[in-house]
């Protein structure tokens, strides 16, 4: 009995070894030593039931659940295929460009789209220069469903930005969801204007240690490198809680030259890399 159980324990190592190999339902063994049948439970299950085991079910496929016209078919087309859609929700996008030259337009349509669709437009102006009455010509309601703030910093633009998610998406503010229908229905798109990126300002550069505002002379090389370090430290949770609150947040940014480049594109953007890969 003893050589029995040893042989026993053996030949389980080695079909424990071989679970690559397995292309059936079930696996057998002839008959050893007066065995008729050997057989594990787990050899029972194919390998998407093993898949799902260890992983557990698939997550769901991450897809676009609302589409916002920014009133140019043509740029549709070019960002969606589609000449009837255009800016993705639940993403995180940046519109980058010379001074003039309609970023603040296409994200003004962004927001009217939104609007239309029975959803949320807000516009957070970092520079200052937002006029709504021109907005309001090109169709943007600004009696309801439209929020306007001035955040000081980019640490109160990012921190208002979840607030608003979890608040119309029926999250409390430890992000578990509350029982009931949320105030504002998983398909009606929220749209996030920044304006601009180039001009958010970083808690670390505006404030010392202390909390008190610095002055000219305290700024160091830290400080030049902040929003780089902001973006790269926020946009990876950021893209997260767009796509969980089905929001599509709009940076709109400035452009500056590389120096010393004698080949290729000098245009560069100020705020890191980050916004690139987001």
């Amino acid at each position: 009995m003893s050589c029995t159980k040893q042989i026993h324990g053996m030949i389980k190592r080695w079909l424990r070894g071989s679970l690559r190999n397995l292309d059936s339902t079930h696996f057998y063994l002839n008959t050893i030593s007066g065995w008729s049948l050997y057989k594990e439970d787990w050899l029972d299950m194919k390998i998407d039931e093993i898949l799902e085991d260890a992983l557990g079910k698939n997550d769901k496929q991450q897809e676009v659940a609302s589409w916002l016209d920014t009133g140019y078919p043509p740029l549709n087309f070019a960002i969606s295929a589609a000449l009837d859609k255009g800016l993705p929700g639940g993403r995180i996008i940046e519109i980058f460009g010379p001074p003039s030259c309609g970023k603040t337009a296409i994200a003004t349509m962004a927001m009217i789209s939104a609007q239309r669709a029975g959803g949320i437009a807000v516009f957070m102006d970092h520079e200052n220069s937002f006029d709504v009455g021109l907005a309001e010509d090109l169709g943007l309601d600004s009696s309801t469903s439209w929020g306007y703030k001035q955040p000081e910093t980019f640490e109160a633009a990012i921190d208002m930005t979840v607030n608003l998610g979890r608040k119309l998406r029926g999250y409390d503010d430890k992000g578990k969801k509350i029982k009931g229908p949320e105030p504002l229905p998983m398909d009606k798109p929220i749209v996030v204007v920044y304006d601009s990126l180039a001009s958010m300002v970083p808690a670390s550069k505006m404030y010392d240690n202390k909390g008190d505002l610095k002055d000219s002379a305290d700024f160091s090389m830290h400080d030049n490198t902040a929003l780089a370090r902001a973006t790269s430290a926020a946009f990876p949770t950021l893209a997260q809680m767009a796509y969980k609150f089905n929001m599509c947040l709009i940076f709109l940014n400035q452009v500056r030259t590389k120096p010393g480049v004698a080949y290729g594109d000098p245009t560069t953007t100020p705020g890191g890399q980050a916004p690139e890969f987001y």
